[in-house]
């Protein structure tokens, strides 16, 4: 039998293989326990081990902000791969120096406290906090954008929010010193079989991350994980499923703080998606607005999305209501939420009602739209099936050139009015295009010139 001292030690032994095997177990022990993962840090950190056993040689980390980043990765991942390999050096990047000393010194006092388990260890001669090596030759420099690294190469590099706020995100100037310094400093310190890291929040569509998904796509694995699931989530949420709602960051606080921001900040920051502020396709400067429809209609349709689920994480049901005078098309009223196929079919005979000089109503032949288009058809005259031939991005630029001539018109008081023109200019970013393929399903049928190139009626 065992004595409890030698239980103990076998204990620690096994702790210690552990610390040694998985980063996540490291991470435990060197917050002391403090360190409270979700999936996502999981998932994290599996990537991050790969990255250390050679199999990642390019990676890039999307997270919105505040969503522990650092805690995760540069605070510590640099001193477990030193550990683990202590012969090597680390080069770690970010916006400023007060940062970069952070992640050098809390990753010095990780290898000074832990790197016994390792049998790595730090080296007297040179230990500052943001330059310190190993006695086995290797270590760690952190510094800022455009710092000292000059006559160091790096077997890891690790790039951790080079952009510190929207000012220098919207700079021409700043964003090509950011892509200057990566391209003539930052790589060519990198050892020819090193990684790259790069950890940040997204900005720009034309920051750090999306000018490399631009050029080299290919060649990186992309870990983006949105605040609000979408389509296809890494992790198996359903879509519109928050991230981390077990620390705060649940779908109603995403609701408020997504309506604080605005939605191009929302899409960039919180999903990872980003937007120009002044529209990717239609511009916010195209919208008209106007306080009265002109005396004279020429036609009035209604056109509807149907997506009936009712649940949280489901897209939105949208009727809208448009009137063509001439020229100008008029957005006159619209219905947006999530509904049940009952409460769907409600709201249809209610618009219809409620418009009935609307006599075409269009209803995209989807699966949810084919059971509606059969449900109603009988007693609602008038209702047209469409079938898209081209994808949403296409429908889009079909219409867009309606919208740039100053000829699309939305209601000046209408409460809704600001969602509508926020998914128009973020498309195809916006984390719901419910009001935008209504929107371009009307249009293209009302502008005979295109509605037979995108649509079959």
């Amino acid at each position: 039998m065992l004595k409890r001292s030698e239980k103990n030690t076998i204990n620690i032994v096994t702790y210690n293989e552990l610390c040694r095997r998985s980063y996540l177990d490291y991470l435990q022990r060197v917050w002391y326990g403090a360190y409270n993962p979700a999936g996502f840090h999981e998932l994290i950190c599996k990537h991050l081990e790969a990255v250390e056993r050679g199999k990642i040689k390019r990676l890039i980390i999307n997270l919105p902000p505040q969503f522990g980043k650092s805690w995760t990765i540069s605070d510590k991942f640099p001193s477990w791969y030193l550990a683990r390999h202590p012969d090597r050096r680390v080069i770690a990047v970010s916006y400023g120096d007060d940062l970069a000393y952070r992640f050098g010194k809390n990753n010095r006092v990780a290898v000074e406290e832990f790197g016994y388990i390792f049998g790595a260890y730090l080296s007297k001669e040179k230990a500052q906090m943001q330059n310190w090596e190993t006695t086995c030759g290797g270590g760690m420099i952190a510094t800022g954008i455009g710092g000292a690294i000059t006559g160091h190469g790096a077997y890891m590099l690790l790039v951790d929010d080079p952009i510190k706020n929207r000012q220098e995100a919207d700079s021409p100037t700043y964003r090509a010193r950011i892509w200057n310094e990566y391209r003539n400093t930052l790589l060519t310190r990198l050892h020819p079989d090193g990684a790259i890291i790069i950890v940040m929040t997204r900005w720009h569509e034309h920051d750090l991350c999306g000018l490399l998904l631009e050029s080299e796509q290919d060649n990186w694995t992309v870990l983006s994980l949105p605040c609000l699931a979408e389509d296809n989530d890494l992790l198996g949420r359903e879509r519109g499923a928050p991230l981390w709602p077990e620390y705060g960051y649940t779908a109603d606080w995403a609701a408020k703080r997504k309506k604080s921001i605005g939605s191009v900040a929302w899409a960039g920051l919180y999903q990872q998606r980003p937007a120009p502020q002044e529209g990717s396709i239609i511009r916010r400067s195209w919208i008209k607005t106007y306080k009265q429809l002109p005396a004279k209609i020429d036609k009035w349709l209604l056109s509807w999305d149907m997506t009936f689920d009712g649940g949280e994480a489901s897209d939105y049901v949208v009727g809208q209501v448009w009137a063509k005078s001439g020229s100008e098309y008029y957005l006159v009223d619209q219905i947006r939420e999530k509904l049940s196929y009952t409460e769907s079919k409600k709201a249809f005979k209610t618009l219809a009602a409620k418009y009935p000089q609307a006599r075409s109503k269009l209803v995209e032949k989807k699966a949810n739209g084919a059971a509606i288009i059969d449900d109603l058809k009988k007693d609602i005259s008038g209702i047209i099936p469409v079938t898209p031939t081209e994808s949403k991005v296409s429908r889009t630029n079909a219409v867009s050139p309606l919208f740039e001539a100053g000829n699309v018109y939305v209601p000046e008081a209408a409460p809704w009015v600001y969602d509508y023109i926020e998914e128009l200019i973020t498309f195809p970013n916006a984390a719901h295009d419910d009001q935008v393929d209504a929107t371009t399903q009307a249009l293209n049928y009302l502008d005979k010139k295109s509605k037979e190139l995108f649509f079959s009626f």
